[in-house]
């Protein structure tokens, strides 16, 4: 297994991920659970992420926590995809070191890299036992059809066959600083998870495959000195996935009201945990202007600092 030294951080912070790796920043799922928990969130702060008002600078304040989670998907990804290509274990997981040196070469993820080594090394010793047939890899799901005002769209991380857990399962890579009771059970009705099992069950042949859909395997792995990894089955019933869909169907119909209603601040969310402990990132235009309407912010000249960007 390649191992790499490192070298001494910069005092001014680290570059993202992606401008690390030289590629562009994939984002999330367009129509998934990050814009609709967004929303819910915030409506201001999410009428002005979709219209595409942004910081002029790429990188905000880094937060290690999110830039391990992403490096960790992107390593399992590159494991995945040359296992599915036909590659053994051992082949895979030198892969997925050799297209994430770069960050051990890279100044400022010093503390990082020896997260992840211990992260990796947990992760593929588990994974060197799975009986996983992988059938795809960051496959979207989308369902957006013409009349229907609802649209969820979904990016599977992983979807497999397996033998010993008995027909087709979606796989999520999640990590955590700690693996708790509270962190399982919430899975069990998540939105994201919930919503990738309803996509699936629309929108995949199972009848072709010859093989029906198991569950979501939600993949979790600790941020902890000691790595702790577990697995949670979320295995939905029909009234599971009805209920989602009634749900969010009736989280469209409150968008409709909040677009209505000029997307009102949700004032106590500008700060603190929902915002993992820093300011919202339209902190300063808020408060510097809070007579601004949605329509007025992108209209007007932005203030100092932001942009306006083409959204997808």
């Amino acid at each position: 297994m390649i191992r790499f030294g490192a070298r001494a951080a910069p005092a001014d912070g680290r570059r993202a991920p992606y401008d690390v790796l030289g590629i562009p920043d994939p984002g999330g799922s367009k129509f998934g659970s990050t814009l609709w928990k967004g929303m819910r969130l915030c409506p201001r702060e999410h009428a002005l992420r979709q219209l595409g008002v942004r910081r002029s600078s790429q990188r905000g304040k880094a937060d290690e926590g999110l830039d391990v989670g992403w490096i960790f998907h992107f390593m399992l990804e590159t494991y995945y995809r040359e296992r599915m290509g036909g590659a053994n274990h051992h082949v895979a997981v030198d892969r997925a070191y050799e297209r994430a040196r770069p960050f051990w070469e890279e100044p400022g993820y010093e503390d990082i890299v020896a997260l992840l080594e211990r992260m990796c090394v947990h992760y593929f010793d588990v994974a060197s036992t799975d009986d996983f047939t992988v059938l795809g890899v960051e496959e979207e799901l989308v369902h957006n059809e013409p009349g229907d005002p609802f649209t969820y769209s979904c990016r599977l991380d992983l979807f497999v066959h397996s033998k010993r857990l008995g027909g087709l399962w979606v796989v999520e890579h999640k990590s955590a600083k700690r693996i708790t009771p509270d962190i399982k059970t919430g899975y069990l009705l998540d939105m994201q998870v919930l919503g990738q099992l309803w996509l699936a069950e629309r929108i995949i042949d199972f009848d072709a495959y010859g093989e029906p859909l198991g569950g979501c395997l939600v993949n979790i792995t600790s941020k902890d000195v000691n790595v702790q990894h577990e697995r949670v089955h979320v295995i939905a019933s029909k009234p599971h996935l009805a209920e989602f869909e009634l749900s969010m169907r009736a989280w469209a119909e409150v968008g409709r009201t909040f677009k209505y209603l000029g997307w009102p601040k949700a004032l106590g969310n500008c700060v603190g945990p929902a915002h993992y402990f820093q300011p919202c990132t339209y902190f300063d235009i808020c408060h510097g202007r809070p007579d601004l309407t949605v329509d007025g912010i992108v209209e007007s000249t932005l203030p100092l600092g932001f942009t306006l960007q083409q959204t997808r």
